[in-house]
This record gives C-alpha cells, sequence and structure tokens, in this order.
C-alpha cells in the first residue's frame, strides 16, 4: 500500500496543483470590480472592501483549515472548500445589495480559500519530505500564476455578458474544477516516506523535528520571530500587488494598455520566484534562501523609490515579485522545520495571520503615504524598512536553528 501511494503521490500533487490554481483566481478580482460596481451603481471603493475583507479574514481561516485538515484529512476538507470558493463567486453573480457581497464574497469564498490554501500546501509537503520546497513552490506557484489565465478568461466573458453573469460561469467552473480535484486527493499514512528518506525529508537514520502542538508553539519563542518575520518579508509584496497599475503609471508613465500587461508581467515573475525559490531552497537551504530574498526585497525597495523610467521600474518589480514568490514558497517549510510536519496544518494557518495583517499594512500604506505627500517613494522606503527588518530576524532565527 504504501508503494502504491508513493506513486500516486505526483497525481495528488497535481489535483492540489489545480486547487490552488483555483483559489489564485482572486488576483483577478481587479477585473471584475470596476464592472461590478458600475453594474449595481455602487460606489468603487465599498465594493473593494469586499476583497479587503475576504484577504483579512483568509488568513484567520486559514487556521480553521489546518486544525480540519489535522483532524478529518485533505478529501473531505478540499470537498468542502470547493463548495465555499465556487458558490462564493457564483453567488457573488446573485447579489442585489452591499452586505450580501461582503457575506458572500467577503466571507464566503474566505472560508473556501482557507480550508484549500494553506492545506494543499501542507499536504503537498507531507507527500514530498524529500523535496519540500519543491512542492510548496508548486503549490504556491499556481495560485500566482492563476491571474494569467483567469483574468483574460473574465475579460472575454464580461465583453460577452454583463458581470453577474460573468461571475456565476467563473464560479461553477471553480467548483467543478476543485470538486473533481478533490476527489483524488489523500494524506499518507503516519511515518510514511519516500524510500531513503523518512517522513521528516532526513536520509535514513537522522534526527527528526519534535511534532509541536499549537500551543507548544506558542511557548516558543522562535513562533514569534517566524511571525513577525514573515509578516515583514509579505508587506513589499502586497504593496505592489495593490497598487501596480497606480505606481506603474506615476513612476513610469505607462498607459491602461501597458498597466494590464504589467500584471501579467507580474503574475509571472511571482510564479517563478515561488517554484525557482522553492527549488533553491531545497538545494542551499530555507534560510540563506529566504535572507537572499529579504536582501533583494529591500535593495529592491530603495531602488524603486528612486526608478524615473520605464525600464529601471519594470526591473525593480520583477525582482520584488520574485522575491515576494519565494517569501511565500520557503516559510512554509521553515514553520515545518521547526515545529514538525504532524501539526503542520495548523501551525502554518497561526503562523499564515500574518500575511492577513501585511494585506492591510501594505496596501493602506502605500494609499497614506501617497495621499499626503502625493508620491508612492516614502512608501517604497517604509517597505524597504519592513523587509530589511524581516532579514534581521531570519537571521537570528537561523543562528537560533545553528544551535539547536
Amino acid at each position: 500500500m504504501t508503494i502504491t501511494k508513493q506513486k500516486n503521490r505526483r497525481i495528488i500533487l497535481g489535483a492540489l496543483f489545480v486547487n490552488a490554481f483555483c483559489c489564485g483566481g482572486v488576483y483577478a478580482w481587479s477585473v471584475f470590480s470596476g464592472s461590478l460596481a458600475e453594474y449595481r451603481n455602487w460606489d468603487y471603493g465599498q465594493v473593494t472592501l469586499a476583497y479587503s475583507l475576504m484577504s483579512l479574514m483568509l488568513s484567520f481561516f486559514g487556521i480553521a483549515g489546518g486544525k480540519i485538515l489535522d483532524r478529518f484529512g485533505p478529501k473531505k476538507l478540499m470537498l468542502a472548500a470547493s463548495v465555499m470558493w465556487g458558490g462564493g463567486w457564483f453567488l457573488t453573480g446573485c447579489v442585489g445589495q452591499l452586505w450580501q457581497l461582503y457575506l458572500v464574497f467577503g466571507i464566503m469564498t474566505a472560508v473556501g480559500s482557507g480550508l484549500a490554501y494553506n492545506p494543499s500546501i501542507t499536504t503537498a509537503v507531507r507527500w514530498y519530505p524529500d523535496k519540500k520546497g519543491f512542492a510548496s513552490g508548486l503549490i504556491t506557484g499556481a495560485t500566482g500564476l492563476s491571474s494569467l489565465v483567469v483574468a483574460p478568461v473574465a475579460n472575454m466573458l464580461l465583453e460577452r455578458y454583463n458581470v453577474s453573469v460573468a461571475f456565476r460561469i467563473v464560479g461553477a467552473a471553480f467548483l467543478l474544477l476543485m470538486f473533481c480535484a478533490s476527489l483524488l486527493t489523500d494524506t499518507p499514512e503516519p511515518g510514511w516516506a519516500p524510500e531513503g528518506c523518512d517522513a521528516g525529508g532526513k536520509t535514513s537514520g537522522a534526527s527528526t523535528v519534535k511534532d509541536f502542538t499549537w500551543k507548544e508553539m506558542f511557548g516558543d519563542r522562535r513562533f514569534y520571530l517566524i511571525w513577525l518575520a514573515f509578516l515583514g518579508g509579505c508587506v513589499s509584496g502586497l504593496m505592489l500587488i495593490g497598487h501596480a497599475s497606480t505606481i506603474g503609471k506615476e513612476v513610469a508613465g505607462i498607459s491602461s494598455g501597458e498597466a494590464a500587461l504589467l500584471v501579467g508581467i507580474m503574475a509571472v515573475a511571482n510564479f517563478l520566484g515561488r517554484m525557482l525559490m522553492g527549488a533553491l531552497s531545497d538545494k542551499i537551504g530555507r534560510y540563506q534562501t529566504i535572507l537572499i530574498s529579504l536582501a533583494a526585497s529591500t535593495v529592491g525597495m530603495v531602488v524603486l523609490s528612486q526608478a524615473k523610467g520605464f525600464g529601471i521600474f519594470v526591473t525593480a518589480l520583477i525582482l520584488l515579485c520574485v522575491c515576494f514568490g519565494g517569501v511565500l514558497s520557503v516559510f512554509p517549510n521553515i514553520v515545518s522545520e521547526n515545529f514538525g510536519l504532524k501539526n503542520m496544518g495548523i501551525n502554518y494557518g497561526i503562523v499564515f495571520t500574518a500575511y492577513g495583517i501585511a494585506a492591510l499594512i501594505g496596501p493602506m500604506t502605500a494609499s497614506a503615504v501617497k495621499n499626503s505627500s502625493g508620491s508612492y517613494n516614502m512608501a517604497f522606503i517604509i517597505a524597504g524598512i519592513f523587509a530589511a527588518a524581516a532579514f534581521v530576524l531570519v537571521f537570528v532565527i537561523y543562528r537560533m536553528a545553528k544551535k539547536k
């Protein structure tokens, strides 16, 4: 039975990729939001609040997803997630009042994504203890790649139908794809590992990491350092995602058409960052990879604050998106290698709340600085400081790990 499961782990990884890909459709929200506001005659700021609410709630529902995963396994969890995620998008096409939008898109889809995203990473890492960086990079990369497909499909639908119908079609597609993929998911048996490797990802005979419960994790100072470092590492990337088009128009003087192209460039860079940095971390180590990412992010933000032309702007943006992808793909493995794989579902779900806070700090800082000074330059410097602080924290964690 172990041999059969080992052969099937590629199929399971593919199914998890599909689930994460569908969850990444949220990055195409901006394609729908303007049309929705116009169609329902709502204020655009009130509509975008649904996205902010979803981003915040996602990180907290990820804790519940991790707990359910550890208790019931991925199949039941993913099936429920497919209904909540796809159903949330479908019902968004049926809403007639703002409170309904906040309920179905702000809350319902957050539940679906929380049940699917982090548990997909955890399950993938459990199947690939020998290639944790590759597995987490592939799953997190799926979300970054999604907007390249979903955004043009959404544009095509909006040209043929109204936004209400477009939401329903996309929601039905998400539900069907995730439901079918979920039927293929499974979890390895306790203690399972590929040949020549133990469940902790070590070669046979090597020592393994103690499995911390979430309560024990709270009693370890490494958790607080990791949480703060993850927060600092996410701020710059989320700031750029939230304001990329506006920043591009101001800094590089790009047109609306070029801004759409910019979104695609960012998606590719983000995907490559998650894949390449994840794989790199398998080769040179998790901490070394993260330190490179954070150092480059710090430099990239300083360069962005001084950028005047399109070439420098795009180069800095690509660098920052690659580094942001690295942060998202490597941190799950830092959590597992400090606190074990057994309870990684809930443990990483708790650490992931830092992403939700960063999703507020990054975009809100950019907006506040732009409104007060008329420029994004100081916001870039602030984001660079966050990345530099995260670098210091990761270095401290690295030194602690070496001592242990």
